[in-house]
């Protein structure tokens, strides 16, 4: 028992707390908005959509462009970092993300609106 509680200690708990830093690093950059899905639907963005993003930096601030309007806030992650808040400055305003996918090519969440209508919206790194 001693052995398996040792092993917990110095191999699966680093490698979780690793793990969760890693997904971190991956969210933290600019994602440039390249499709939204509603109701089994994928469109590419509108006119009004063109230039939708998020960005995220380690420090916890977030800019957000919905539907070409700039957003600043700040970020975080629920407990098992599945679901992603960003409260907007100087509001009452949150948005809460539900992350589907997360890889350094690619973001994938959706997003319920207050009427109940999800949304998915699929992001790639913004180039530089």
């Amino acid at each position: 028992m001693k052995k398996l509680l040792l092993f917990l200690i110095l191999f699966l708990i680093p490698s979780l707390f690793s793990f969760a830093q890693q997904k971190d690093s991956l969210l933290c950059r600019a994602w440039k908005l390249s499709s939204l899905e509603e109701f089994s639907t994928v469109n590419k963005p509108d006119e009004k959509q063109k230039n939708d993003g998020v960005t995220f930096l380690l420090d916890g601030t977030a800019f957000l462009i919905m539907e070409g309007v700039t957003k600043t806030g700040k970020w975080s992650f629920d407990k098992p970092k599945t679901n992603v808040t960003i409260e907007i400055a100087d509001s009452k305003e949150k948005y809460r993300f539900k992350l589907i996918s997360l890889t350094k090519d690619l973001l994938l969440y959706e997003y319920q609106n207050p009427e109940l209508i999800r949304t998915k919206y699929s992001c790639l790194p913004l180039k530089k």
